[in-house]
């Protein structure tokens, strides 16, 4: 189950807020019969603006912290993006998480995501979107790991 309570304000045309609270509860059965239940509890803002600042044309910041009964997480996401004409976007992203897992915190983590992502919307049927990140995640008392994601997504409406 999942409850979630939450606020929204359009402030003007160029500016946008919204703010939740959400309540999880779910149970995780196991091949051999036993079950876990697990909880969350999570609170987030989030807050836009668009072209009021001219350039760039859209940037956001969403903040996030979760609470479990396995983990706790503190998350921010800032975003930029500029429509480079009618039909394409170009949005530069970035993530910095923090994660500390109730085990004894030996696997405790920071993960900094920069990432970039285009657009391209050509014809109202048709929408091809490209994204990479790279991850540096820092482990409290293990080596750092690193990834590089990709992903090109095609959309056709029809």
């Amino acid at each position: 189950t999942d409850t979630r309570v939450g606020r929204r304000w359009t402030i003007n045309p160029t500016w946008a807020a919204n703010a939740d609270y959400s309540h999880g509860l779910s149970t995780i059965t196991q091949a051999d019969g036993s079950s876990t239940e697990r909880t969350f509890d999570r609170v987030s803002v989030y807050v836009a603006q668009y072209n009021a600042w001219r350039v760039p044309d859209t940037a956001s910041l969403l903040v996030i912290h979760q609470t479990g009964s396995d983990l706790a997480s503190e998350t921010l996401y800032l975003n930029a993006g500029e429509r480079l004409n009618a039909w394409a976007v170009l949005q530069l992203k970035s993530r910095v998480e923090y994660t500390n897992f109730k085990n004894g915190g030996t696997s405790d983590s920071v993960r900094y995501v920069p990432g970039l992502a285009l657009s391209l919307e050509p014809t109202t049927t048709l929408n091809v979107t490209a994204e990479a990140e790279y991850t540096r995640e820092d482990r409290l008392y293990e080596a750092s790991l690193t990834s590089l994601f990709c992903r090109l997504n095609v959309t056709v409406v029809f």
